[in-house]
């Protein structure tokens, strides 16, 4: 198991409009993966952070009861 370190920026938790790319890297079969993403888009104002964005692809969102 290979550990990843991410290092997060304070400005990543604020919302604003941004492009970001995901890699995925699968070095068993030496496959990459790409995701481009965006936090909003150009008929909706408002917009996630980024970190809220990817989190989301990376985490299942979980409704409470």
């Amino acid at each position: 198991m290979q550990v990843k370190i991410i290092n997060i920026e304070g400005s990543l938790l604020q919302s604003f409009y941004t492009v970001y790319l995901i890699q995925i890297e699968n070095t068993k079969e030496n496959d990459v993966y790409y995701y481009v993403g965006q936090t909003g888009n150009a008929k909706i104002i408002t917009a996630r952070s980024p970190l809220y964005r990817i989190g989301g692809h990376l985490l299942p969102y979980s409704k409470s009861s």
